[in-house]
C-alpha cells in the first residue's frame, strides 16, 4: 500500500545545474546515461541504487546541493518502487528528474504531487534530456504543463477510488480477507476450501459476502479489485 510522505518543495536553481547524479539499479544503466552526459561538459557521477551500494548512493543523494540534479532510471514495477523514489526525494535538496518507460499514470502523478520536478518516457534522446536539463539551470518548468496535469489528476482520482476501496475493504471479516487473498493468489474455490478447512459451500457462501461488501457482482471483480490493492500475484 502506498504511503504518502510529506510534500517537499525543491526551489528552482538561479545559477544553472551543478553536479548531476545519475542513479539506477542496473551499473550499466547508469554508466552509460553519466558518461553520454560527461561528453556534453557536465558534471556527473553515476551512483547504483540497489545492493550493497545503496546506502552510500541514499549518502551521497542526501548531500546534494540545492542547484545539483538527480536523474533517476527506473522502471516503476510497482508501488514500493514509487516508495523508494519518494524516499529519496524527501531526503535531498536536490531537484529530481525520473525516466522511465511506466506509461504516464498514477506513478506519474505521485512522484510529481510529491517533489518530483519531471518525468520523460525512457525512450527520450540524450538531446530531449540535455533540454530539460537546461530547463532546469533557467529555473524554468522542466515538463510540459498537459503532460503533468493528466498524470496528477490519475493520481488524484486513484487516490480517491482507493479511499473508497479500503473503507469496503475494512468491512470484511478476518476470514473473507483471507479467502480474498488466496483467491487473489490464483487458488480454485476448491483449494481455499482446503487450505482454510472449510467445505467448498462454506467457501462459497463467503465469497458472496466479499462481493457483496465489495459491491461487485462477480468473483472475478472481487479478485480484481485485491489485486490493486496489492493483494495476490496479479497486476496492481
Amino acid at each position: 500500500m502506498m504511503t504518502k510522505p510529506t510534500p517537499r518543495a525543491h526551489p528552482a536553481a538561479s545559477h544553472g545545474v551543478g553536479r548531476i547524479l545519475v542513479l539506477s539499479r542496473l551499473p550499466l544503466v547508469a554508466q552509460a546515461v553519466a558518461a553520454a552526459l560527461a561528453s556534453r561538459g557536465r558534471d556527473v557521477v553515476a551512483l547504483v541504487w540497489a545492493g550493497d551500494d545503496a546506502a552510500a548512493s541514499t549518502r551521497m543523494v542526501r548531500q546534494a546541493a540545492e542547484d545539483d540534479l538527480m536523474i533517476v532510471l527506473d522502471e516503476l514495477e510497482d508501488e514500493s518502487a514509487v516508495e523508494q523514489i519518494l524516499s529519496l526525494v524527501s531526503g535531498t535538496r536536490a531537484r529530481c528528474m525520473v525516466i522511465t518507460t511506466h506509461p504516464p499514470d498514477r506513478a506519474w502523478g505521485a512522484l510529481l504531487d510529491h517533489g518530483v520536478a519531471a518525468i520523460l518516457p525512457g525512450e527520450s534522446s540524450l538531446e530531449k534530456v540535455e533540454e530539460v536539463i537546461a530547463l532546469a539551470g533557467r529555473g524554468a518548468d522542466m515538463m510540459q504543463p498537459e503532460v503533468r496535469e493528466h498524470a496528477l489528476q490519475e493520481h488524484t482520482s486513484w487516490t480517491d477510488e482507493r479511499s473508497d476501496i479500503e473503507a469496503r475493504f475494512a468491512r470484511l471479516s478476518p476470514r473473507e480477507l483471507q479467502v480474498l487473498e488466496l483467491l487473489a493468489a490464483g487458488h480454485r474455490v476448491r483449494e481455499v476450501s482446503e487450505i482454510v478447512g472449510r467445505t467448498e459451500g462454506t467457501v462459497r457462501s463467503q465469497i458472496k459476502s466479499v462481493r457483496h461488501k465489495l459491491g461487485v457482482h462477480s468473483q472475478l471483480a472481487a479478485v480484481v479489485i485485491a489485486h490493486r490493492m496489492g493483494l495476490g500475484d496479479g497486476p496492481r
